[in-house]
């Protein structure tokens, strides 16, 4: 059962990093799905034992199956047995339900008799579940053939049923105006459900015990709850063996005109959402409408603890996205703050080196001039050339300057942004905000609109030699953005073809939303609203 349960941990803990990562398969979910198929293979191998179709404890020294049986060999068959053979399958079931023809008050922990409570005769019920799940997850094998019969796992929840009914009311458990307490009632309580209970040679319940422990009992509702809620329509009313049910008589009135029933126990069963039984008998039916009361209440509460966890979960998913973005502003901001230093840093340079030239001349025009002639020839061409480089880097500026206009020119004239009574528009294609994303077009027109946004701001990068944050690939309608900052390179879509894509197409909006408020920076420009994706981009033009 350890192994069983690690099987299920690692196979939760890679759909975790696979749910995580958008579906994707990351390098944390393959490792712990190979884990989880290791471990499963090696169960396989070593502790399945074909000759009685269940699992059991394998002596490493030995290289033989242990020769006592344990309920907890049963968790294999929850935890992969829609894996198995369909052979092994049946042979599961068919173990299980002697086992349960057996034993009728529940399934014992062991066979053998030590006095200890998780031995026989003692019967828990967390073990029950977990052998109502196991035959549950063995009954709905993909190619199993059922054989005929009633559900093995609905007959184990039923005798688990019953026997927290019976616990309940042989320890004083009654209904007012239902059911009046058991006469020969022991304890002090007014009916209390116990974690664990003992059965006898035929396989019913003898006696309730481990009362001492106020702990158990929750456990126990648990489980109860648990198979109200999933067998709601195979439970019957339980009946304890031996024991005669105190039921309230009810008279009923002599019978009007009207043909309303006057009697409680006249009227049809009443209709539950929770839980429903073929039985007809009138008590059965209040006792049952009771039963069904409290746990609708009780499925009430849980809805209201659903919804109230849904909220606290959307708020922190909430609160860790703007946490995210402000570190991602963040660390923009210490770029852009780095970039802007280097620069600067550049700029003192050229101005100490100009400086210390026009310090040079007008030393060397001053002094009067002791050299040779040679020398000084030397020196005014050196100051011709100087001057002639400082014209040609002047010239440099003003040509690239002319250049960069002009593909500014040409880039406006080839996709022509205009505002329209829709709003904004590049060559006639709507673009919403960058954060409004239920206010986009059509998919299609959507992806050529960022298709041409994503080819500007790719041209005007490469004019200016300026290394953007998130480089794109245009591709028209499929054009792409490469987030290099993340552990591996990813890049998102700037187009969407099915729901799902949404979440990457907003990630990527913003990313190319970043991009033109990087190239606006580097003019002086920033006070813009950076989601403004097509007023942004006419500015920069």
């Amino acid at each position: 059962n350890i192994n069983s349960i690690l099987y299920q941990a690692e196979s939760i803990i890679a759909n975790f990093y696979q749910l995580a990562a958008y579906g994707n398969n990351t390098r944390e979910s393959i490792a712990y799905s190979q884990l989880a198929s290791r471990r499963r293979q090696t169960l396989i191998d070593l502790a399945y034992n074909p000759q009685t179709g269940l699992f059991a404890d394998y002596h490493i020294s030995t290289g033989q199956h242990a020769d006592i049986w344990s309920i907890n060999s049963l968790w294999s068959f929850w935890a992969f047995s829609d894996t198995l053979p369909a052979e092994s399958a049946h042979s599961a079931l068919e173990s299980l339900s002697e086992l349960h023809d057996k034993f009728p008050g529940g399934l014992p922990n062991t066979f053998y008799n030590t006095t200890l409570l998780w031995d026989w005769p003692n019967v828990q019920s967390p073990l029950q579940h977990m052998a109502i799940q196991s035959a549950a997850k063995a009954e709905n094998h993909p190619i199993y053939r059922k054989h005929s019969g009633s559900s093995v796992a609905a007959g184990i929840a039923q005798s688990t049923l019953g026997a927290a009914f019976c616990n309940w009311y042989t320890t004083g458990g009654s209904i007012d105006g239902v059911l009046n307490s058991y006469d020969h009632a022991t304890g002090s309580s007014a009916g209390a459900s116990f974690g664990s209970y003992a059965i006898g040679a035929d396989g019913n319940i003898i006696t309730s015990t481990d009362s001492s422990d106020p702990g158990d009992y929750a456990w126990s509702n648990a489980v109860t709850l648990w198979i109200f809620d999933q067998y709601k329509s195979q439970i019957q009313i339980p009946t304890c063996p031996n024991i005669k049910l105190n039921i309230v008589e009810h008279t009923t009135p002599t019978p009007t005109p009207t043909p309303t029933p006057t009697s409680t126990f006249s009227s049809p069963p009443p209709t539950s959402t929770y839980c429903t039984s073929s039985n007809t008998q009138a008590y059965s039916w209040a006792l049952l409408e009771q039963l069904c009361a409290r746990e609708n209440a009780l499925a009430v509460e849980r809805r209201k603890v659903r919804v109230l966890g849904s909220t606290v979960e959307l708020a922190v998913k909430r609160a860790r996205q703007v946490l995210r973005l402000r570190r991602e502003l963040q660390v923009q901001r210490q770029r852009i703050a780095e970039q802007r230093r280097l620069v600067e840093q550049r700029a003192r340079r050229v101005e100490e080196a100009s400086g210390a030239n026009e310090s040079l001349i007008a030393r060397i025009s001053e002094t009067p001039i002791r050299r040779d002639e040679a020398t000084r020839q030397q020196i005014e061409r050196l100051v011709v050339k100087l001057r002639q480089d400082r014209i040609i880097l002047e010239d440099l500026r003003a040509m690239l300057a002319r250049q960069r206009a002009h593909v500014a020119s040409e880039l406006a004239f080839v996709y022509p942004i205009d505002l329209s009574d829709d709003g904004w528009v590049i060559c006639g294609l709507r673009l919403a905000r960058a954060d409004d994303i239920r206010g986009w077009a059509s998919g299609e027109q959507t992806a050529a609109a960022l298709g041409m946004v994503s080819a500007v701001v790719d041209q005007i990068a490469q004019s200016m030699g300026v290394p953007i944050r998130f480089p794109v690939i245009p591709r028209g309608s499929r054009s792409v953005i490469i987030n290099p900052s993340s552990a591996t390179v990813q890049t998102a879509p700037l187009f969407m073809l099915r729901a799902s894509d949404r979440p990457r197409l907003r990630t990527a909006m913003r990313q190319l939303a970043a991009d033109i408020e990087q190239l606006l920076c580097m003019f002086g420009i920033n006070d813009i609203d950076r989601h403004q994706v097509l007023p942004n981009l006419t500015q920069l033009l």
